[in-house]
């Protein structure tokens, strides 16, 4: 068993999150990190239309997508293998 941070971020200040996760190797770390991107993301989606959506709103349904796509984009979920050390140190969960 390997022991991971992931980090989860988007553009907007103050959306990054860390968790830490058990797994067999770095694929399996990098899939979960990936769809924790995805799920984090999702949450502030609502940020792209910005304080009232008076600004989103005037765009076409299209540049509304490039918006969204380019969000997206701009979002990124990172797993980094850590020790077991700082792994139950950050989580307490000792085995």
């Amino acid at each position: 068993m390997k022991y991971f941070r992931i980090k989860v971020d988007t553009p907007f200040c103050g959306t990054n999150d860390e968790e830490y996760i058990k797994a067999e190797d770095q694929a399996a770390a990098d899939e979960y990190a990936e769809e924790y991107c995805r799920q984090w993301a999702e949450s502030y989606e609502y940020l792209v239309s910005g304080w009232n959506n008076e600004n989103f709103e005037d765009l076409t349904e299209e540049q509304q997508q490039d918006e969204l796509d380019n969000y997206y984009a701009d979002c990124t979920g990172i797993a980094e293998e850590i020790s077991y050390e700082e792994y139950c140190e950050e989580t307490g969960d000792y085995e």
